[in-house]
């Protein structure tokens, strides 16, 4: 019936096209970070893997009403019409069988199911149907909220993060679900990575914050995420033959977990320790400074950070050597606030403020140019 409705169509190029999207779609599934990487690349396949289940039940329909030969058959029971002997029968016209009237009516060849391409294109699109299930699990709010904790899991692990919006749908989904230790400790792993990787991850924020104050988050994590959280950098430059060292402090999670302070200690020409300057309070500190160099205000808007501050200090024109700069990072669990004791009190001895904590201790260093390339 089937195949006199499709005519001749071919079945060799829908077998192809079928087991294509087949391997495709197992190797997104494998290596998703690969396929996922290229947005454009990654919707043309997901799109052509979508449509490869209804090219499979369509090859699977004429595979099952698969005929061969030029015998002829009763179109209802599939009697085969012998052509002496029914001939001879009264009433011919109908199938001894069913008594169905077969005149002009009849079935060309038998039927005969091809059992290996069948049970190919039958795994295909399983295979498709797979993947689709696996897109409505990790693309939708309705999937996200159903889906089983292993693959909401594994899609984090793979994530490339090119869309947050993923992201986030699937740490939407996470949120509110009873998990084991192990679990939570490498969610929170993954939530630290993409808070980094992206600051618009607020799911994973509200994860976390909601992990962190259960006092289940033991220290080692909590010290990754506060060290991983802050970047310190800084760059020397010469304006007008005077050598300027730019600081630059990024927190890529403002509104994360409490707030991290960046305080200079000191700063130092190193051979002779000749001493540039030395901060004894808590501000200026290197938060809220900017600095009016062009160069580097370029370099702060490219990276579109979270939150940034810098601080720029001359040095002496005729320096020499290499200049050194000590930073304290300290964390306190409500907004930023300066601590009743000097910053070099608190990281001697921390027990004096227990609502300032002091999470690293930074040590730059930068050759200064010779004045004659100055």
């Amino acid at each position: 019936m089937l195949r006199s409705i499709f005519g001749e169509l071919r079945t060799r190029p829908l077998m192809i096209l079928c087991v294509v999207c087949a391997c495709l779609a197992i190797i997104s599934f494998v290596f998703p970070r690969f396929i996922d990487a290229v947005p454009f690349v990654s919707q043309l396949l997901h799109s052509l893997i979508l449509f490869m289940p209804i090219g499979a039940v369509i090859g699977l329909a004429l595979f099952w009403w698969w005929r061969v030969g030029e015998s002829l058959h009763c179109p209802k029971c599939d009697y085969e019409f012998a052509y002496a002997a029914d001939a001879a029968i009264p009433h011919a016209s109908h199938c001894p069988e069913c008594g169905t009237q077969w005149h002009d009516r009849w079935v060309k060849g038998r039927r005969e199911v091809p059992w290996p391409r069948f049970v190919v294109l039958a795994l295909c699109a399983a295979i498709g149907l797979a993947f689709c299930a696996r897109n409505v699990a990790v693309y939708t709010s309705f999937g996200t909220a159903r889906a089983p904790m292993w693959l909401l899991l594994r899609q984090l692990r793979e994530d490339p993060g090119t869309d947050w919006l993923v992201t986030d749908r699937l740490w939407s989904g996470i949120q509110g679900r009873t998990l084991d230790l192990s679990t939570e400790l490498e969610l929170a792993s993954l939530a630290i990575d993409a808070i980094r990787r992206d600051e618009r991850s607020s799911t994973a924020r509200n994860w976390l914050r909601e992990f962190f104050n259960s006092t289940r988050m033991p220290a080692s994590q909590v010290s990754r995420y506060l060290e991983q959280r802050l970047d310190v950098s800084w760059r020397l430059v010469t304006e007008d033959g005077q050598p300027r060292v730019f600081i630059r402090a990024v927190d890529f999670d403002t509104f994360g977990i409490g707030t991290l302070t960046v305080v200079l200690d000191r700063c130092w020409i190193d051979p002779g320790d000749s001493e540039v300057t030395r901060q004894e309070d808590w501000f200026p500190s290197t938060r809220g400074s900017r600095v009016n160099n062009s160069i580097e205000v370029r370099l702060l808007r490219s990276s579109r950070p979270a939150g940034e501050s810098s601080l720029s200090i001359p040095l002496p024109s005729e320096a020499k050597g290499s200049v050194k700069a000590r930073f304290w990072v300290f964390w306190s669990p409500g907004h930023a606030r300066a601590s009743r004791v000097s910053p070099r009190q608190l990281a001697e001895n921390p027990a004096l403020d227990s609502d300032m904590q002091l999470v690293r201790a930074i040590e730059l260093e930068a050759l200064i140019p010779d004045p004659g390339s100055r």
